[in-house]
């Protein structure tokens, strides 16, 4: 179990990359639904907040879409988008939240990661390549991240 250090009333989630296909926001979103749906009714509901830019056309329609699938899951209430956010504003949703999401599939290295542990925030990243390879290791006995490959691994993890 890794520490928190964070007190935390609402525990909040974050995910920090472009809105484009390889970041697989869905699989973030669904796994998010799928914990919300497991949790017991007396605790606390979490918070997924996805902060992200758009290069183009297609990422926009991408973004357009998650949101419609939040709505179609009843998840308006606990997810947030932020769109083009600005350097302030990423360190203080990194400093508020808990937990990290990050679901690229053979992520070279993986700096969204890496910063969120710089930020003392648990990553939880696709079991492939630089996550599971450089980052997201045991040292001195101790779990630095969790991996995970579907919305069910990535369910436990969440709740470790």
């Amino acid at each position: 179990m890794l520490p928190l250090g964070k007190p935390v009333k609402s525990p909040v989630i974050i995910s920090v990359g472009q809105f484009c296909p390889e970041k697989a926001h869905s699989l973030q979103l669904e796994a998010f639904a799928h914990a919300v749906g497991i949790l017991d009714q007396d605790m606390p509901r979490p918070k997924l907040q996805f902060m992200g830019s758009c290069r183009n056309k297609q990422d926009e329609e991408r973004l357009w879409k998650l949101k419609e699938r939040c709505r179609e899951l009843n998840l308006d209430n606990f997810v947030e988008f932020h769109r083009d956010a600005s350097y302030r504003d990423l360190v203080q949703l990194l400093c508020g939240a808990v937990s990290g999401l990050h679901s690229m599939i053979d992520e070279h290295f993986g700096i969204s990661v890496v910063e969120y542990m710089a930020s003392a925030v648990i990553p939880i990243a696709h079991n492939s390549a630089g996550p599971k390879m450089d980052i997201a290791l045991n040292e001195g006995g101790r779990k630095t991240g969790f991996l995970a490959s579907n919305k069910e691994e990535y369910t436990r993890r969440s709740s470790k």
